[in-house]
């Protein structure tokens, strides 16, 4: 009610409260109808959690909404003065003048088609006449033509506090001392408008440019209702009455700039050649493979027909999509014509979208404002896949002409069937009558979409007689193609083999089949879906397999998982993110499985492909995707990756390529990661819930030797999983080192833990994790001669980076608070790295060397000639006379003896990490001796057999048995080497007395701060 007191005085207020309320409520709907075109901008904003952009943002639409429906609202307020016209004019009469009026000022707002249907003869108070549609033209030019600094003052513009684009625009021109003039007269004698402005920038000067350019627009409205008056209607004797004496165009000369900034070029930019641009995008330059376009068809037919599930939900009606292709001949010009055809049964299309969308390249609906206000009153808000609006001219690639008849659902639209023809993309578009076998063919709804193919294209519908899913996966493989090459010639150019090839999962709610010409229609299955063969088939399975092995032995396991293949319980598994799905595959032994190889249960068989991006279940190349040491490496390699929400990669045209991945995205990827991790963990739980009793223990080793395997990236993630579930994952490994049987929650939870004559090095990845993360936070390290006593309450686990080669190479260190024994001597022990004693820890520093656990953990460098990388040596790989020696695995076979193979000579460990990269030489003339021990380990037959050939080469026999008493000469990277275990006062007596001549004006120092000199 106060509300309405407060307006109620006001000269266009309402008559009464209802009114006012109704009015308000009205702006209210349509307000909001036009916030809804712009849902995508604010999902956007509230997924970023960007909230000062969600509300500038929202600010601007309403300026944009205020300006935008101006007219409309002051043709309404006109009309509230009708009460009053009729106290002064009387009768009906006074409310006709207001409507007109009303009219009138609308029509300053909208087009000249609105203005040409305002009477141009009304009549309101006796013989005189009003001409509306002139009224309307010169409050037009009057509106537009006031447009100078002197319309609105400096003063308004401080108080409004204007920040939309477009009207800082305007007000920085007013700002430039815009201002015009009627009072001359051009060489024809007609007024001139003449506009005068002085810019000092360029955007400032172009946008008073166009802005003359709509002032001569309107002037042109008036010549056009000026001539149409004279030489076109009854009034022509009245002609000269409307006529305005000025010029057909603004005097622009005095609309001058700045020449010391800027030089202006009238009516030069970027042009477009239509031909070429049409050309460029219906080609195979774009695409790559011509057969895309069938892609393309199948992106507009998904997204019709799950707009039309959206709106048929909303009505509580459950439906199904349905998405056909196949081929057809017809007979045309006695001629047969072969084409290829798309039905869907989605919400059609109208003539509006037709022209406005289908036809304008570049111009896809489902980005539309239009299709922004339809999605965000649906519960769905499903995410069309459409992106650029190019994709029907692809179908140009394989053919000369298409043909669409469409049927619009009628929630969109009340319109009957519309069909219509393109002959080419260079040719004409028509309407022609619908086809009554065609809509038929199409239902209630829906659309038709037919590509009459160029003569040489080369496909076919031809249903095989062999097993359609045997032919599918065949067909990926060149074995099973060489073996059978007219059904591959046939199967190559098959419209089934094409459009499989690109729609990994069909979406959920749609079906989507091709028809043979058997007239058989078959549905689509996911990629990932299990692949079915009996017995008799096995000799073609093995046939599709015989070329495979795996890199590190040539180990071939499909005999082996034929034999076995019923004792393995394969599952589909499927987790989400916000935006992306995921499935993938795990194989779990069933107790009568005899062959324990976890490559057995990773021979999972799907139908077509295993790992796969999919975008709306589109398949797209992962090139875009940064394919580092983290989650998204195993993830990609071992299941479907599908982002089907509302953030999605950047891709190419092409839609082949992804170009980029938000920062939100990427963020997803750590989220699948974990739960990933904890369905295998459920699943493995149910798994042994079911079947612990029954399985071996050497079985369910098998699971875990399996998994981690598997998903090797996500070791951290998974240990992190076992913990959180409390799952019974055993420690294989560390065992033989601990006191008692411990597994992995165990670990964790024990405060107190020995390790008995541990060698860290040679831990599986898994386990050296959860020993080290152990000891990263741990309260008190003690090592001595055979043992490691750690007292720990939490586990912190190091992430791997990307450039560590070798497991053994761990970036991090452990400071322990005592280290004695035999070894206590060494700074650094390789089996025991990364644990290193407190004066070693101490002395590390640089950009690498962070703190994990402050005071006891720290971060290191990875790189070859690190102390990580010393600690990584391989003691077969050392020799006293010509140092240390990395292995360099053959890219397709891993050698499994590395005795004697001195190839890769190790780059000199200068020490950077304790000298902080030469300074402490630089600035006190100081450098420091490391004394390290490279510790022996159990060699294999294969390298025992080898070592006896060099038995003569005592030094290097001895050092492989015995382990590597090692000296680094500070940053000189020299070295003294020595079997077996030593004193630091044996190495440094065999250091040459050259080394001291070169460096006697150096300092030289122990890692604990002792003199050298002190042992010579």
């Amino acid at each position: 009610m106060n509300d309405f007191e407060k307006t109620k005085d006001f000269i266009f207020s309402f008559s009464n409260e209802s009114e006012f309320q109704r009015d308000l409520a009205t702006r209210l709907i349509e307000y909001q109808d036009f916030r809804n075109g712009y849902s995508q901008e604010f999902t956007n904003f509230v997924e970023n959690n960007n909230v000062h952009s969600y509300l500038e943002f929202s600010d601007l639409l309403r300026y944009d909404y205020v300006r935008i429906t101006h007219a409309q609202r002051v043709e309404t307020y006109i009309k509230n003065l009708s009460n009053k016209f009729i106290n002064t004019l009387g009768g009906a009469w006074g409310e006709a003048l207001a409507k007109d009026l009303g009219k009138v000022c609308r029509a300053h707002g909208e087009s000249m088609d609105f203005v040409k249907k305002l009477q141009t003869k009304s009549n309101y108070y006796g013989p005189q006449t009003a001409n509306l549609q002139f009224v309307a033209v010169m409050l037009r030019i009057g509106d537009i033509l006031h447009f100078s600094h002197d319309r609105a003052p400096r003063s308004l513009f401080v108080e409004k506090m204007i920040v939309s684009k477009e009207s800082l625009k305007h007000w920085g021109v007013k700002f430039q001392g815009i201002n015009y003039s009627l009072n001359e007269t051009d060489e024809n004698g007609r007024k001139k408008i003449k506009y005068m402005a002085y810019c000092d920038e360029p955007s400032l000067y172009y946008f008073i440019q166009d802005y003359l350019d709509w002032v001569d627009v309107e002037i042109s409205n008036y010549f056009d209702f000026f001539n149409g008056i004279k030489y076109f209607s009854r009034m022509s004797e009245d002609a000269d009455k409307y006529h305005l004496n000025i010029s057909e165009h603004v005097d622009r000369s005095q609309i001058r700039y700045n020449e010391s900034k800027f030089t202006p070029v009238n009516n030069l930019k970027f042009t477009l050649n239509q031909t070429k641009i049409l050309e460029l995008l219906m080609g195979v330059g774009l695409y790559k493979d011509k057969f895309l376009c069938l892609r393309e068809l199948y992106q507009n037919a998904l997204d019709a027909s799950r707009c039309m599930i959206s709106i048929m939900n909303e009505q509580k009606i459950e439906i199904r999509g349905n998405i056909e292709f196949g081929i057809k001949e017809v007979i045309e010009n006695n001629t047969k014509r072969k084409y290829i055809y798309c039905k869907d049964n989605g919400i059609g299309m109208t003539k509006k979208i037709i022209e406005n969308y289908f036809l304008n390249i570049g111009n896809s609906f489902y980005k539309s404002r239009e299709f922004q206000k339809l999605n965000s009153t649906w519960i769905s808000n499903f995410q069309p896949t459409s992106q650029f609006g190019i994709g029907i001219l692809s179908c140009f690639m394989i053919g000369d002409k298409i043909e669409v008849t469409t049927r619009p659902l009628k929630e969109i639209d009340n319109e009957k069937s519309i069909s219509f023809s393109i002959d080419g993309p260079h040719e004409h578009f028509y309407f022609k009558n619908p086809d009554e076998l065609d809509l038929e063919e199409i239902g209630p709804h829906g659309t038709l979409i037919k590509v009459y193919l160029n003569s040489e294209i080369d496909i076919n519908d031809s249903k095989s007689e062999e097993d359609l899913q045997l032919l599918i996966k065949g067909s990926n493989k060149d074995s099973y193609k060489k073996n059978y090459p007219d059904l591959m010639k046939v199967w190559d150019t098959n419209i089934f083999k094409y459009i499989y090839s690109f729609i990994g999962i069909p979406d959920k709610s749609v079906d989507v089949q091709v028809r043979f010409n058997t007239n058989e229609n078959v549905v689509l299955e996911p990629w990932n879906t299990l692949l079915k063969y009996n017995d008799r088939e096995s000799e073609k399975i093995k046939l599709i397999y015989s070329n495979f092995s795996y890199m590190s032995d040539g180990y071939n396991p499909i005999d082996d998982y034929l034999t076995v293949k019923d004792d393995i319980k394969i599952d589909l598994l499927n987790v989400s993110s916000r935006d992306i799905e995921y499935s993938f595959l795990l194989s779990l032994p069933l107790p009568n499985l005899n062959i324990l190889d976890w490559r057995i249960l990773n021979f999972e068989e799907c139908l077509y492909r295993e790992s796969a991006i999919l975008v709306d279940g589109i398949h797209i190349s992962n090139k875009g995707i940064n394919l580092e040491f983290d989650h998204k490496r195993d993830l990609m390699r071992n299941g479907i990756i599908n982002f089907v929400g509302s953030d999605r990669p950047n891709i190419s045209v092409d839609r082949n390529n992804i170009t980029s991945l938000s920062t939100s995205l990427t963020e997803q990827f750590e989220e699948l990661a974990k739960l990933v991790a904890e369905k295998i963990f459920q699943s493995v739980k149910l798994h042994l819930n079911k079947y612990g009793n029954l399985l071996s223990e050497k079985q369910k080793l098998l699971i875990w030797d399996y998994v981690f395997k598997k998903f090797e990236s996500l070791t951290e993630v998974l240990i992190e999983a076992a913990v959180e579930i409390s799952i019974d994952l055993p420690l294989l490994d560390l065992s033989p080192y601990l006191e008692e049987h411990l597994n992995v929650p165990k670990f964790v939870d024990t405060k107190e833990i020995s390790f008995k004559n541990i060698d860290l090095r040679y831990l599986n990845k898994t386990e050296k994790l959860i020993a080290i993360g152990k000891m990263l936070g741990a309260k008190e390290i003690i090592v001595s001669s055979d043992n490691v006593s750690v007292t720990s309450e939490s586990l912190n686990l190091i992430k791997y980076e990307r450039e560590i080669i070798d497991d053994s190479m761990l970036p991090a260190v452990v400071k322990a608070d005592e280290w004695i024994g035999e070894l206590e001597e060494y700074d650094l022990i390789s089996e025991l790295w990364p644990i290193v004693p407190e004066r070693l820890f101490n002395r590390l520093q640089g950009f690498r060397v962070k703190d994990i656990v402050e005071g006891r953990s720290k971060t290191t460098d990875t790189s070859s000639n690190s102390l990580a990388g010393l600690a990584s040596t391989d003691p077969v790989l050392v020799h006293p006379e010509i140092g240390l020696f990395s292995k360099r695995e053959d890219t397709y076979w891993r050698k499994s003896n590395w005795v004697g193979r001195f190839e890769n000579r190790k780059s000199e460990f200068w020490l950077f990490e304790i000298n902080d990269h030469g300074r402490l030489i630089r600035e006190k003339n100081e450098d420091l001796f490391l004394f390290t021990f490279i510790s022996p380990r159990e060699l294999s037959e294969e390298e025992l057999l080898s070592l006896e050939d060099f038995k003569n080469d005592v030094s290097y026999y001895s050092g492989v048995k015995n382990g590597w008493s090692i000296l680094i000469l500070g940053k000189t990277g020299e070295m003294v080497i020595k079997p077996g275990i030593s004193t630091k006062e044996e190495l440094v007596k065999l250091i040459k007395p050259s080394f001291w001549r070169r460096n006697d004006n150096i300092i030289y120092k122990f890692i604990d701060g002792t003199l050298v000199n002190d042992l010579l």
